[in-house]
């Protein structure tokens, strides 16, 4: 739930202890894609002339951006539907409170600060995205419209899942 993220600090301890588990060679370079007042991933990530060039890839392999700039531009390609256990999750809901630019989409929703469970609070969620060959047209949709980080709002008493990202 929104306020069991525990801050985006805590949103990065939960990467970072899911890829150690996962028994990821970098697993303290994982950090959520996830925004407050204070933080987000165009603040916090590590990007520009220094990684150009340099792909995020998921689990099975499928490169989902050729780097930042792309990430920003069109999104992950073949969307983040890949946990770090490999398994796949289609169409889930992912707190983000993040807009495609990696910025933070509105500073005044965000689960107070992603501390805060209450069915009175809410924040932007983005969605893994469905199955791209089943339901073309709906892959269609969430790409050109970058569901994966802006998709709705929900309240912060809904369990939803992190995107994690190797920095």
């Amino acid at each position: 739930m929104g306020g069991e993220v525990g801050g985006v600090e805590g949103a990065h301890i939960k990467c970072q202890n899911a890829a150690k588990k996962a028994k990821y060679d970098n697993a303290t370079k994982f950090m959520a894609w996830i925004s407050d007042a204070q933080h987000s991933p165009f603040q916090d990530f590590t990007h520009g002339p220094e990684t150009a060039g340099l792909p995020y890839v998921r689990p099975d392999g499928v490169r989902v951006a050729d780097d930042w700039d792309a990430l920003v531009a069109k999104g992950p390609i073949e969307g983040i539907i890949v946990t770090e256990t490999g398994e796949v999750l289609l169409d889930k809901r992912v707190w983000t409170g993040t807009a495609p630019s990696g910025k933070v989409l509105d500073p005044s929703a965000h689960c107070q600060s992603w501390t805060n469970s209450s069915p009175d609070e809410t924040s932007r969620v983005g969605s893994t995205g469905p199955d791209k060959v089943q339901f073309p047209q709906a892959w269609a949709q969430w790409a050109a419209e970058r569901h994966w980080t802006n998709l709705v709002n929900r309240t912060c008493i809904k369990p939803h899942h992190l995107y994690c990202v190797e920095q």
